[in-house]
């Protein structure tokens, strides 16, 4: 707006790419689209500062494919902001690619235990997927991946996680207490009193 009719020298500048210089033929009450290509600048890094900026950087590395800078980035963001789910995610998801599933494990179960007390059940959700397919044998994970589905309010998906926590560990009374409150809101009033009996029978208060 407000530019003098003429030929004007243009700068497009982006922060880790070249710079692009070009001229542009301004006629009066003329509007002019430009459209540049960047090239990115290879030795021109970012300077991360906050846990929030390493978080955003190893996201990057690891979606690239360079799995062991992304680790350092999420490291460096953990010791910024230790209990950040965030993190503990995309270090976990990076352990998960590079084959270290013990350190995979650790990192999305807190994830997903801290995703689950913030009530952020999708993002709980992701990493208890993860979880399932590292190890089908823990009942926690499908208990905590059904209880995040109850609180979104999908109980038919629910159901089925909590059967199987149920299937692994027949005396998780966390596994009955939740089915029985995911049948009763699905509207099947019956099993829901049999899981609440089942609970009851494993603690009588």
């Amino acid at each position: 707006q407000k530019i003098a009719p003429g030929t004007q020298q243009i700068t497009v500048s982006k922060e880790g790419y070249y710079d692009w210089v070009g001229e542009a033929k301004v006629k009066p009450g003329e509007t002019l689209n430009l459209q540049v290509q960047l090239s990115e600048d290879k030795n021109n890094q970012l300077t991360p500062s906050t846990w929030s900026d390493y978080l955003n950087l190893g996201n990057l590395q690891k979606n690239s494919g360079d799995l062991t800078e992304a680790l350092s980035s999420f490291d460096h963001a953990l010791s910024l902001k230790p209990d950040a789910p965030e993190a503990l995610q995309g270090r976990g998801s990076t352990y998960l690619l590079s084959g270290d599933k013990t350190k995979a494990a650790e990192d999305l179960d807190k994830a997903g235990k801290l995703f689950l007390n913030r009530q952020d059940y999708q993002s709980a959700i992701l990493c208890f997927n993860d979880l399932m397919t590292l190890n089908d044998k823990d009942p926690s994970y499908p208990l905590n991946r059904g209880i995040s589905y109850l609180k979104m309010g999908q109980y038919q998906n629910s159901i089925p996680d909590l059967k199987k926590a149920l299937e692994l560990d027949e005396g998780l009374f966390a596994g009955y207490l939740n089915l029985g409150e995911a049948y009763s809101k699905a509207g099947d009033h019956k099993l829901s009193i049999d899981a609440y009996k089942r609970a009851r029978k494993l603690n009588q208060k």
